[in-house]
């Protein structure tokens, strides 16, 4: 099984030409996992119902970037990530990353089940918020698929604690390690 660590970096809210996107992960950024070949991008955050209870998507915006935490759940992704990839060939910074999981098949497989099985039966008793995150059972899209699920998100040392879970050392760091994702090419492969 090939699975998927798959992130980008959000446009600027300030200075885009597309500043009326209406999905807020594409300003924050956002980290997923998929598995080769599957149609759907699993991602988690905020719950549809926590996202629809702000009438303004800058008011939700700017709650989490106070670090105020709302219900999360595990959720298709694939959207956001195909207008990412839309964005960045347009020339935003929103350009996505992909690494393969190290982990050995069989707890891949268990990850992917059990990410398929929250998704699925629709899980929201999570907590989701923006880092810094120092409470362990808050998490954002980053920490949420390695301490919940158990997949090997990659961080260098070097970078510390203080920098858990954010986008933007994450993909540094798969600029380093990981290579460009091509939905044409890695997404609908049958």
């Amino acid at each position: 099984m090939e699975l998927y660590i798959i992130a980008f970096r959000g446009i600027s809210k300030n200075t885009s030409p597309f500043q009326e996107e209406h999905d807020n992960l594409i300003y924050a950024g956002h980290c997923a996992t998929y598995r080769r070949g599957e149609r759907i991008i699993y991602g988690f955050h905020p719950t549809p119902e926590e996202v629809a209870s702000f009438t303004d998507p800058d008011a939700l915006f700017q709650f989490l970037w106070h670090t105020h935490s709302l219900h999360g759940s595990v959720q298709d992704d694939t959207n956001t990530f195909l207008r990412a990839h839309q964005l960045h060939l347009l020339g935003e910074r929103s350009d996505v990353w992909k690494v393969p999981s190290t982990l050995r098949e069989h707890d891949k497989q268990r990850i992917y089940d059990t990410l398929v099985g929250w998704y699925n039966r629709r899980r929201s008793d999570f907590l989701y918020q923006f880092p810094p995150i120092e409470h362990p059972d808050v998490n954002n899209c980053i920490t949420f698929l390695e301490r919940k699920a158990g997949l090997d998100i990659p961080y260098h040392a070097e970078h510390g604690s203080d920098r858990y879970g954010r986008i933007k050392v994450l993909i540094r760091v798969l600029r380093e390690i990981g290579t460009p994702w091509n939905p044409e090419e890695d997404f609908y492969v049958d």
